[in-house]
């Protein structure tokens, strides 16, 4: 389904995307002569002993429905809709997701590997891995970030599993609705976009690697 269409959900939150910068450098993958320096932390190699987790923590801020009908935080009757409010976090692949750049000399084109990402106790879903887009300058200035960038993700979720105590949603029963259009030939799968921006990366910051994200 089309994340233009109706019925669809927006959340917000931060993201942590702890990438390792020891190997952006193509000459310290020549392992004879990788020397010990090459692991101290400094400007261009902020972070050399990064794990490359990427993780989210966030929460539903806005539902609209079948017929337009939206309900926020700041709008329509909250409290007749479960998926408000619901927490955003890791589906349960026993593992963490990996943020990752596939070469060397072509570092805005990160991809976000192994996410399942579960919404509240309603479904849970496998994001499938595509680069960044529309990379931007969102800042004039810095505010506080450690880059003035912003860029977007545009994926689509599959493998979908519903949970049962989602049918006491009315949104989630429309979307099980609008999915079982059989004139949908991608009607297993939800599309997914979220821009990401002022990530930190001065490591003597508390809010080292972590991120604002919203869809």
């Amino acid at each position: 389904m089309n994340y233009l269409l109706w019925p669809h959900f927006h959340f917000s939150g931060t993201f942590r995307s702890d990438i390792s910068t020891v190997n952006n450098d193509p000459s310290r993958y020549d392992t004879e002569n990788f020397v010990a320096a090459d692991w101290l932390q400094g400007p261009g190699n902020w972070n050399p002993q990064g794990s490359g987790e990427w993780s989210v923590t966030g929460s539903v801020s806005h539902v609209c429905y079948a017929n337009g009908h939206c309900v926020g935080t700041d709008e329509g009757d909250k409290e007749s809709e479960p998926l408000m409010g619901a927490d955003i976090r890791d589906g349960g692949n026993g593992t963490w997701a990996k943020m990752v750049d596939l070469d060397t000399e072509a570092q805005t084109f990160s991809e976000i590997w192994g996410w399942r990402i579960r919404i509240g106790n309603l479904f849970s879903a496998d994001y499938m891995p595509v680069p960044f887009q529309y990379i931007w300058e969102k800042m004039v200035t810095n505010r506080g970030g450690g880059s003035t960038l912003g860029a977007a993700y545009q994926s689509v979720l599959s493998n979908i599993r519903w949970i049962d105590n989602g049918n006491d949603s009315p949104f989630i029963k429309q979307l099980q609705k609008a999915m079982s259009n059989r004139c949908d030939i991608t009607n297993d799968t939800l599309s997914i976009r979220f821009n990401v921006d002022m990530y930190q990366r001065n490591y003597e910051k508390n809010n080292f690697t972590q991120d604002e994200l919203q869809v």
